[in-house]
């Protein structure tokens, strides 16, 4: 089942889990369901609404993981991408959270400033921000917004 028809047959539901799916280090592409919504007759509001939703709270997941640190989130800082992105956020830090947005790497930057304890408040702030932002970039740039 593609992420089209689960968002058609279950609505915010499908929207919701495949935003939330979007936002971990699996290949799913937010972006692309939160389009689909808009095209199937969601509205705009509701629809932003439950893709950052789903985005932040995946988000919050990645950081809860680095925070606990543990073997599984040791094996996927070791891959290519985790080690380029471990160096990245130790020399940037805040810097590095603001390309949190970003498909693929970004997933790795919320789960490496969990791992080195990025205060919470200030994580949430900024990656909700862009991650939101983005949306609203995607809605308005396509004409939903």
């Amino acid at each position: 089942m593609d992420f089209t028809s689960l968002i058609n047959d279950y609505g915010a539901a499908g929207l919701f889990l495949v935003s939330f799916l979007g936002a971990t280090i699996l290949p799913f592409s937010s972006e692309a369901a939160l389009l689909a919504a808009l095209v199937s007759g969601m509205d705009s509001w509701s629809a932003l609404i439950v893709s950052s939703a789903g985005n932040c709270l995946a988000c919050t997941v990645n950081y809860a993981m680095g925070f606990a640190g543990g073997r599984f989130t040791y094996k996927i800082l070791l891959t290519r991408r985790g080690k380029l992105v471990n160096r990245i956020y130790i020399k940037f830090k805040t810097l590095s959270l603001l390309l949190s947005w970003m498909p693929v790497l970004g997933d790795f930057f919320t789960i490496v400033a969990g791992l080195f304890r990025y205060p919470f408040y200030r994580f949430m702030l900024i990656v909700f921000s862009v991650r939101i932002g983005r949306y609203v970039i995607l809605m308005w740039m396509t004409g939903y917004f």
